[in-house]
């Protein structure tokens, strides 16, 4: 098998045959997935969810396959790339998002030795999915980029500092939205984003306006052919003397408008890696009258966390704990229902 496509078909076999709500983990991923999707309204339907678990699946064992194989960089077209190297007309912040195989902008810049510095959270850093990345990177020949945390409180100043000397900064503008996150209003923005609302920092655009740099929002959501696809949208600007709130939340309506407006496609919307994970927005104690009842399995799902059971529901995304007895009768629920 040479080509890509040739080399990612035991993925795609495995992740279609692949048995389900037998493993605790896959058992919480598919909570969030499912309650995540109803809570942001969607529009997909409950017979839906399990096709799509399934490809959300599928497409982060490709992301995977992508940041460890030389071959993932060269599907790309050389005009795509081209089209990136004229795109970024000068040292700025390249805003993306965990979509499709987002982890390919970052080899490529390393591939191409252009300068630029990566900001992420110190739990990612720690993560080994993160680790295995550089090292995967590292092994192949790439110069690892300079690692930023957005926990430093210096952050703001080393990556004006970087730009200055002719660094991008890679940023993931979808970091850290966990629906619990709670954050200080004054460095945050209420973003609509579906049918809800996301508290959003305020550091992408604020940054481009202190370095008074440009943001190029670029996505790479996969093909129904799992091949990925370089989006590039406008650059944007933020003038520097713009309104401290109302112009730089304007620029966070515009990148989280473009994940919004890629993900209502049909074949992205399960590409968003953030569907497969999160934290309840809070914890309720055990209720003993909880009874299952198929109606509210549309409605409730269950996970495993720290030895404890929960299931999840939808539309507050609360959890409240329950029975490990209750937990696999809901569980069983789930094998009804859905397969």
């Amino acid at each position: 098998m040479n080509t890509y496509l040739e080399k990612i078909q035991p993925l795609i076999k495995q992740y279609s045959e692949e048995a389900l709500f037998d493993d605790d983990a896959i058992v919480r991923s598919f909570a969030f997935f499912g309650a995540q999707l109803q809570h942001f309204e969607t529009g997909v339907k409950a017979e839906k969810l399990l096709r799509l678990f399934r490809q959300a699946r599928l497409h982060q064992a490709i992301t995977l396959f992508d940041q460890r194989k030389p071959e993932a960089l060269a599907i790309f077209d050389r005009p795509a790339w081209s089209k990136l190297h004229a795109y970024l007309d000068k040292p700025g912040i390249l805003a993306t998002y965990h979509v499709g195989s987002y982890r390919l902008l970052g080899r490529w810049l390393m591939q191409q030795a252009i300068p630029f510095v990566l900001l992420i959270s110190e739990v990612v850093a720690k993560q080994k999915g993160f680790q295995s990345y550089l090292r995967a990177n590292g092994s192949q020949g790439f110069r690892l980029p300079p690692i930023l945390l957005a926990e430093d409180p210096y952050v703001v100043r080393k990556m004006c500092n970087y730009i200055k000397q002719g660094y991008y900064v890679l940023v993931y503008t979808d970091g850290g939205r966990g629906l619990a996150v709670r954050r200080d209003l004054n460095n945050a923005a209420s973003i609509p984003f579906f049918a809800v609302n996301l508290l959003v920092p305020r550091g992408i655009p604020m940054l481009a306006k202190l370095a008074a740099c440009p943001i190029y929002p670029v996505i790479v959501p996969r093909t129904k052919a799992y091949l990925p696809k370089l989006i590039t949208h406008n650059p944007i600007y933020v003038a520097k003397d713009t309104d401290r709130f109302e112009g730089v939340d304007s620029v966070l309506h515009q990148l989280f408008g473009i994940l919004q407006l890629t993900l209502k496609q049909a074949d992205h919307l399960h590409q968003w890696e953030h569907w497969l994970s999160g934290q309840p927005n809070g914890r309720y104690p055990r209720n003993r009258a909880w009874k299952i009842k198929e109606g509210n399995a549309y409605r409730y799902f269950p996970y495993r966390s720290r030895n404890q059971c929960y299931i999840l529901c939808a539309e507050t995304m609360m959890s409240y704990r329950i029975g490990e007895g209750l937990y696999r009768d809901f569980v069983n629920m789930l094998k009804y229902l859905y397969i």
